[in-house]
């Protein structure tokens, strides 16, 4: 009997609803019976029936419009959960009042999640840029000051090595200079890794040339990089800033976690979009397991939230065994421009 009962209560709504309507009209057929009312022959059963069930049609068309929110409220749920934040649900005439309050009331929290996402972003911007200029200071700093006080000591270590007339102290001398050459080698690495020069002084396209060659020569990857020199013009520093981080991220998690044989630095433009694309024919990986691994997707995550406070859109595609292509994109005002005049 129990399960009985449970397989009528996951009988849809318009089931329950026909149930409901029939059970009604054999009450009544039970009550004119019961009454020794006598219909007048088969024809006026049929007629009791009919009456009984034309009010159905109608009956499921309401029910459905006042539980409409429901179905909107799933829809507009799946769009959130997909990450369109700006998604609502519609108001409808109609439908239940008390349906339309769950709706508001959800669009209400919809809102007030949209004004702390905001808020949020504002702060995330305010200390990624923070960050970002106390990096390039000091970069700056162990450029100009301490590479060059090391580089220093290092040419007097040379001279005072070929003054000497004890042989031994000439040769310590000289190791001495060479292991001073090594730490200066380390902090131009360490200055260049918080803030390339070459960035700001050249460009993005000269960046990521250079970040190819920087890293093919220190994991033995082949890593080429194909840029548009004319779109330096065209990018503002911050999202110049942006999408290098995004590449540099993107080019050492396919060396580290891909073993690729390749790996290409793709940056174009395509209409009144400015595109970089990192292309590898490495391991490859699941996105979506990747993006539920707090661990493995935090990469993704920091990429997408830098790009985002530069309104730009990050994609990741990859198939375990067949690489990954991250693409980072922008509209950009002046390209607009440019294809309109």
């Amino acid at each position: 009997m129990q399960d009985l009962i449970a397989k009528l209560l996951k009988v849809p709504l318009a089931g329950k609803l026909v149930g409901a309507q029939a059970i009604v009209v054999a009450l009544c057929g039970v009550l004119v019976a019961a009454l020794g009312l006598r219909p007048a022959g088969p024809e006026g059963i049929l007629l009791l029936a009919v009456a009984g069930l034309s009010g159905l049609p109608i009956t499921i068309a309401l029910v459905n419009i006042a539980l409409r929110p429901l179905r909107q409220l799933e829809a507009t749920a799946r769009r959130v959960g997909e990450g369109d934040y700006d998604a609502r649900v519609p108001d409808t005439l109609l439908a239940d009042r008390t349906m339309m309050r769950v709706a508001r009331t959800f669009n209400t929290l919809l809102d007030r999640l949209t004004e702390d996402r905001s808020r949020m972003r504002d702060l995330a911007s305010h200390v990624i840029r923070s960050g970002e200029e106390e990096r390039t200071r000091t970069a700056i700093e162990l450029h100009e000051s301490a590479a060059q006080t090391i580089a220093s000591v290092s040419w007097q270590l040379g001279a005072l090595a070929r003054d000497v007339s004890d042989q031994e102290l000439g040769h310590r001398l000289l190791l001495v200079k060479r292991l001073t050459e090594d730490v200066l080698e380390d902090v131009r690495h360490l200055a260049d890794t918080m803030h390339p020069r070459v960035l700001s002084d050249l460009g993005l396209a000269a960046a990521l040339t250079q970040l190819a060659r920087k890293v093919q020569a220190e994991s033995g990857v082949r890593v080429s990089a194909k840029v548009e020199r004319t779109l330096d013009k065209c990018i503002d520093p911050e999202v110049a800033g942006a999408l290098y981080r995004t590449a540099q991220k993107a080019v050492w998690n396919a060396v580290h976690h891909g073993q690729p044989k390749s790996v290409r630095i793709w940056l174009f433009a395509r209409g009144s979009t400015i595109r970089l694309e990192v292309i590898d024919d490495g391991a490859g990986f699941d996105v979506k397991t990747a993006e539920c691994n707090r661990r493995r997707g935090s990469g993704i995550f920091g990429m997408r939230d830098r790009l985002a406070l530069v309104n730009a859109n990050l994609i990741v595609e990859s198939i375990p065994g067949a690489g990954t292509r991250v693409c980072a994109y922008i509209e950009n005002q002046t390209l607009a421009a440019e294809r309109t005049a």
